[in-house]
């Protein structure tokens, strides 16, 4: 069992996960914006479609970057490799149906090579964008959450 205390004070958003099961938790990552957003990394490998799937049903969706800051946050707390988030190509839409025109693709991306790449990936190593194949697994970033105060 999962428990999930969320309590907000007037700088940041204290994102608390207590877990029962004796596995290790997530990593939870909060930052200070007004917007008080908090990511956790699924260190899961997983295809784009089943990582959106897990986010939304254990948290709120796959991340939303919309800024710099929150793509060195996101990046500068796990090692090098790619990771799911929540950007695809229908006319390249985050999957929480947000707006963001924060997306710093690397040199010659998005190319959708073999006219198959329809999900974008965030390497760990440079936090820059590429595209791929949705059918890749991958560990990812959910945002958010369910509820506002406690989660059972």
């Amino acid at each position: 069992d999962r428990y999930t205390l969320l309590i907000p004070t007037r700088e940041i958003l204290v994102y608390l996960s207590i877990y029962l099961s004796g596995q290790q938790p997530d990593t939870i990552l909060s930052n200070t914006h007004s917007d008080k957003k908090n990511y956790t990394f699924i260190n899961e490998h997983l295809s784009w479609k089943d990582a959106q799937a897990y986010c939304r049903e254990h948290h709120t969706d796959l991340a939303t970057i919309e800024t710099a800051q929150e793509s060195h946050e996101v990046v500068s707390k796990k090692p090098a490799g790619s990771i799911w988030f929540g950007l695809y190509r229908v006319a390249w839409s985050w999957s929480d149906r947000s707006w963001s025109a924060f997306r710093p693709w690397s040199s010659g991306q998005p190319d959708n090579f073999g006219l198959r790449q329809h999900c974008a990936a965030v390497s760990l190593h440079n936090a820059l964008y590429y595209d791929k194949n949705c059918q890749i697994k991958l560990p990812f970033f959910c945002h958010g959450g369910k509820c506002s105060l406690l989660c059972t």
